[in-house]
């Protein structure tokens, strides 16, 4: 996507020398390995990208969601119609299929139009919520945890508004990345990302996620430690 760039490490690596060069833009692909998800990836393209010499046709392969980096949801469904209020036209995420830690396998393509200038958006009022939407999937547990999630969500929210809409994905296993550690140990996931629209053209999400490293006996590694199971997550964002 850049040409003509340079970065240079000295010998003993504790000096950087980068010299930026041009956005070139074009189809491409890149395997973002399984150590950071597809997000980290996506946060600085989404700025750059506009900017570039011809339109960006990037596919992402890796993970999709993890509990360090920003979710491929909350870009999808939040910051790419933000990116149409600043003048991009036709910027587009689109998840191919969804890949879970430490094995990733995940496909996302991104297609980000080239503009002249950004227009100017004022946002000064959240507004009220007219709609919420969610999804609710998982990778190695049962297909009625989704529905669950689902109807749990829906009886709570349905006692404020009445236009309340998820999907629950078909849960199961997740595609692994090519290059993931045999021994890495599957993980038991369930997750669900809900988002607010606003009559002020604001929206807000929170994510919940709960996973649980499970030791496989044909995968396993003597020297593994035992599973442990991660907090409840949930966060918070409006755009």
């Amino acid at each position: 996507m850049d040409a003509l760039l340079q970065i240079r490490i000295d010998a003993t690596g504790t000096a950087l020398r980068y010299k930026p060069g041009i956005l070139i833009g074009g189809e491409l692909t890149h395997d973002c390995g399984c150590s950071r998800s597809i997000g980290y990836f996506l946060q600085p393209l989404l700025i750059l990208a506009p900017f570039a010499k011809q339109q960006l046709e990037l596919k992402l392969l890796g993970v999709t969601n993890d509990e360090m980096d920003v979710g491929i949801d909350l870009l999808r469904t939040v910051t790419m119609p933000m990116m149409r209020h600043f003048g991009v036209p036709d910027a587009s995420l689109r998840i191919v299929k969804r890949g879970a830690p430490p094995s990733g396998g995940g496909e996302v393509q991104l297609s980000i139009p080239i503009v002249r200038e950004l227009e100017a958006v004022e946002l000064t009022e959240f507004g009220r919520v007219k709609r919420v939407r969610g999804v609710a999937y998982g990778a190695k547990v049962s297909p009625q945890i989704a529905n669950r999630m689902v109807e749990a969500a829906r009886s709570t929210l349905n006692n404020y508004l009445p236009d309340v809409w998820y999907v629950d994905l078909p849960c199961g296993h997740t595609h692994a990345h090519p290059h993931a550690h045999r021994h890495a140990r599957a993980q038991a996931q369930i997750r669900t990302y809900t988002q607010a629209h606003t009559d002020t053209r604001t929206r807000a999400r929170t994510r919940t996620c709960t996973q649980q490293p499970i030791r496989e006996p044909t995968l396993a590694c003597p020297h593994a430690h035992p599973p442990t199971r991660s907090p409840t997550d949930t966060r918070t964002l409006s755009a």
